[in-house]
C-alpha cells in the first residue's frame, strides 16, 4: 500500500492543520449476482454495519426462484469472510428486496429490516434479528401496505428504532415492538437515539396558477394543461420537501428538486443532512448543511455548503453519507459525459474542507453507492456495477492520513 501523501503548505504567522489527501484501496469485486431492488424502492445497492465483531453487509439476489436476502461478514480488506446466511422469504413466490442493518444495541449482532413483495402486489415491511454469527431469528411482520414510498430503515444507538411509512417503532430487547411514534415523515435516513432525527423527501403536484393565454406559459413548469372553457392554459409545478423529525415533523420548500433521497449523519456534535439540489434531468450539486439543534433545521437548509455536483441524469439517485467524528464522507452516483454512471465521494471535516474523491468510473456503470466508518480515518464504499448483462457488488476502503498541526 502506498503512503499516505501530506499536503503541507507554509503558514507564516499562523498555525493551520494540514490536510492528509485520502487514499482510495484497491477495488474488490463479488462474482456476478442476479435480481435488484425494483426502481420503486431508491435504496443502495447494499446494506452495511458493524457491531463488536466486526462488518456484516447484506445484498439481494435471486435464489429458489425469487429473489432474497443474503447476509456475510467482510475481513479488514473489504472481502467476504465466514458463513453467508439467506433470509427466507415468508411465503412461496415473495420477493425480498432493500435490506437496511443495524448493530444490535449490545454490540453483538444485527438488526435487519427489508420489504417483500407478492405476487399480487401486496408489499410487507419486514424485520429480524441476527445473531453474531448473523443466524437470523424468526421473521417479524412490521405492516402491509397497498404501497411503500420508502423501505424500512432501522439504527441503533442505545436504543433500535424502525422508520416506515411515517412511523418510528422501537425494538424492544427481547425483539418485540415497543413505543410507536408517528413521525409525519417517509425516511429515506435516520440517526437513532432518545429521540431519533429522520429526514425524508417527498414531492406534490397541483396547479399553480391559470394563464390567459396558452403562449405565456411558463416554460420551465413541469406540466401545463388547457382550461376547458377559455383559450388559456393550467401550470402544474412539481414541488418538493425536505422532511425533518426530531421531536416534531418540520418541512422546508424546495421550488425545483429531482428524485433521489436525503441523507443524514451525525459527527457526536451536530448533524449533517445531506441531498442533491438542482433538476434531475439538468444536473447539479450535492449539498450538506449543519444542523446544530432541531429548531435551526429550515435556516440551516436554506444555506448549505456545496461539495460536489451530479450530471444530467433521467434516473433515481441515491447519496450516503457516515463519520469518523472528525470528517464526514459523503458519497454519490454520477452520470458522466461518456453516459455511464460513476461513483464520486467528498469529504467534508470540521473547519468546512471538501476534498473531492473519485471512487469507481469505468465504462461499466457504477450506482447505488453506500458508506460506512471501519475507524478513525477509515471508511468502506460499497457500489454497484452493471454492465454486459452481468451486476455485481463492489467496495473499496478508504483511509486519511491522521491529522497534525504545522507552525511556522
Amino acid at each position: 500500500m502506498r503512503a499516505p501523501v501530506l499536503v503541507v503548505g507554509v503558514f507564516l504567522f499562523s498555525s493551520l492543520a494540514a490536510i492528509a489527501q485520502p487514499i482510495v484501496g484497491p477495488e474488490v469485486v463479488s462474482a456476478p449476482l442476479a435480481a435488484n431492488a425494483p426502481s420503486r424502492f431508491t435504496t443502495a445497492a447494499v446494506a452495511m454495519a458493524r457491531d463488536r465483531a466486526g462488518v456484516a453487509i447484506a445484498w439481494n439476489m435471486s435464489a429458489d426462484g425469487g429473489a432474497r436476502i443474503f447476509l456475510t461478514r467482510l475481513d479488514g480488506s473489504a472481502h467476504a469472510t465466514g458463513v453467508t446466511r439467506t433470509i427466507s422469504s415468508s411465503d412461496a413466490g415473495v420477493d425480498a428486496f432493500a435490506p437496511s442493518l443495524a448493530a444490535a444495541p449490545d454490540g453483538n449482532g444485527f438488526v435487519m429490516t427489508w420489504v417483500e413483495v407478492a405476487p399480487s402486489g401486496r408489499i410487507a415491511a419486514m424485520y429480524c434479528r441476527l445473531d453474531a454469527t448473523l443466524q437470523p431469528s424468526e421473521a417479524w411482520l412490521l405492516g402491509l401496505f397497498p404501497r411503500l414510498d420508502r423501505a424500512p430503515i432501522v439504527r441503533t444507538n442505545g436504543s433500535t428504532w424502525i422508520a416506515v411509512s411515517g412511523l418510528l417503532l422501537r425494538v424492544q430487547a427481547d425483539g418485540s415492538l415497543g413505543e410507536t411514534l408517528n413521525a409525519g415523515v417517509s425516511a429515506s435516513d435516520m440517526i437513532a437515539g432518545d429521540v431519533p432525527q429522520l429526514i425524508g423527501r417527498e414531492y406534490r403536484v397541483g396547479p399553480e396558477y391559470t394563464c390567459s393565454s396558452r403562449s405565456i406559459c411558463a416554460p420551465d413548469h413541469h406540466s401545463w394543461e388547457a382550461c376547458p372553457s377559455t383559450n388559456g392554459c393550467r401550470t402544474y409545478v412539481q414541488t418538493y420537501l425536505l422532511n425533518f423529525f426530531s421531536s416534531f415533523p418540520q418541512s422546508v420548500r424546495f421550488d425545483v428538486g429531482n428524485d433521489t433521497v436525503p441523507a443524514i449523519e451525525t459527527d457526536g456534535r451536530g448533524t449533517l443532512i445531506v441531498w442533491m439540489r438542482g433538476s434531475a434531468t439538468s444536473g447539479g450539486s450535492v449539498v450538506a448543511a449543519r444542523v446544530d439543534s432541531p429548531d435551526q433545521f429550515a435556516s440551516s437548509v436554506q444555506l448549505p455548503r456545496v461539495v460536489g455536483t451530479f450530471g444530467a441524469d433521467a434516473l433515481p439517485s441515491t447519496v450516503d453519507v457516515a463519520s469518523d467524528g472528525d470528517r464526514y464522507l459523503i458519497v454519490w452516483r454520477t452520470k458522466s459525459p461518456a453516459g455511464d454512471h460513476d461513483v464520486v465521494a467528498a469529504s467534508l471535516d470540521r473547519d468546512g474542507r471538501v476534498v473531492n474523491i473519485p471512487i469507481a468510473s469505468t465504462s461499466v456503470g457504477e450506482g447505488a453507492p453506500s458508506v460506512i466508518t471501519l475507524a478513525n480515518g477509515t471508511f468502506l464504499v460499497a457500489y454497484e456495477k452493471i454492465g454486459a448483462g452481468e451486476r455485481r457488488i463492489a467496495g473499496r476502503i478508504i483511509t486519511f492520513g491522521a491529522r497534525r498541526r504545522t507552525t511556522d
